[in-house]
């Protein structure tokens, strides 16, 4: 559907740009990961063109391609990515505050991963503090995470 879209009606066009969504999520439960960061990377790269880093759709794509790039293992770019999504969340009026602890959430697993322990610290105490409305197993996922950082770093260390 993604192919077929993307030939009649352009990549820009709102129901291509859903079904490339669709179409690297497809790719990614079906474990074409690299394959599935290319579209994600590509579809990120096109809705910062067309909407700017504020937009929630690039913001989320972000996220999104962050996390693809985090199972794959490469903490540090998934990491990178993930603070412009903080910064751009943060500052933009479509992001309620929910999101932006699901980002910093995400944040902060990343930067467990390349051992920025006292950092990946801040990003999940925020996350705790942004998602304090929220279901309580939204704030469990980080609770998880920052027990799991404490498995790995004591913060008396520092």
């Amino acid at each position: 559907a993604y192919r077929m879209l993307a030939e009649s009606l352009g990549d820009e066009h709102p129901r291509t740009m859903i079904a490339m969504g669709n179409y690297a999520v497809t790719l990614q439960k079906t474990g074409h990961l690299d394959e599935a960061a290319d579209v994600l990377q590509r579809r990120h790269e096109l809705t910062m063109r067309l909407f700017g880093p504020l937009d929630a759709q690039t913001i989320v794509a972000g996220n999104n391609l962050a996390m693809l790039w985090h199972d794959l293992g490469e903490f540090a770019r998934a990491a990178e990515l993930l603070r412009h999504v903080v910064d751009s969340a943060d500052e933009s009026p479509e992001c309620p505050p929910f999101f932006v602890g699901i980002f910093e959430r995400n944040l902060g697993r990343c930067l467990t991963g390349i051992s920025e322990y006292a950092r990946a610290e801040t990003s999940l105490l925020r996350s705790l503090e942004l998602l304090a409305d929220m279901p309580q197993s939204e704030r469990d996922k980080t609770q998880t995470y920052l027990d799991e950082l404490y498995t790995k770093w004591d913060p008396g260390e520092r």
